[in-house]
């Protein structure tokens, strides 16, 4: 089983209002690939989807971004470009 580093977008969510956009990066497997692939495929893609079909991942991303002071934060996570290419490329 390959890992890869990949770079995401992710919007910080205060409640209040936006916090922001961050830019992590993390490590991920082939399934996690394949989970992003399948919120493409059957979603389109929409971020608030992505802890539903990514947990795992999501909370790798949110571990690496969230502070002290983030613990009520919600994070959206956009699927990066890249998954999005696949997915075409195997339509």
């Amino acid at each position: 089983m390959e890992s890869q580093t990949v770079k995401f977008i992710v919007t910080v969510c205060l409640g209040g209002g936006d916090g922001g956009d961050d830019q992590v990066e993390v490590e991920v497997t082939e399934s996690e690939i394949e989970n992003m692939k399948d919120l493409v495929r059957e979603q389109g893609g929409d971020e608030d989807y992505f802890p539903e079909y990514c947990p795992s991942l999501y909370e790798k991303i949110r571990a690496e971004i969230a502070g002290e002071e983030d613990q009520d934060a919600f994070y959206k996570v956009q699927v990066p470009d890249s998954v999005y290419e696949m997915t075409e490329a195997e339509e």
